[in-house]
């Protein structure tokens, strides 16, 4: 399994969101695309955890409620870049 995982669906996102769960420490990092816009988008999700980067994209995913449940869990340490 590579090391690096492009979250494109539903489905993927469950599975990474199964992984990250067992992680002591999540890296987070976001960035958003604002070129002719006064509203950010948000356009990429990367996290970290257990030797392993997921990268996620929002605009391909509706729900990203899962991420949000490994996010919140206070047993889960979690570093955000330039927060």
């Amino acid at each position: 399994m590579s090391r690096y995982q492009l979250i494109d669906s539903s489905s993927k996102l469950h599975a990474a969101v199964e992984a990250m769960k067992n992680s002591d420490v999540l890296c987070v990092d976001t960035e958003f695309h604002r070129e002719h816009t006064y509203f950010p988008e948000f356009a990429l999700l990367q996290i970290y955890g257990n030797s392993r980067c997921w990268i996620i994209d929002p605009l391909a995913i509706a729900d990203l409620s899962p991420v949000w449940d490994v996010l919140t869990d206070p047993g889960i340490l979690k570093v955000f870049h330039a927060a």
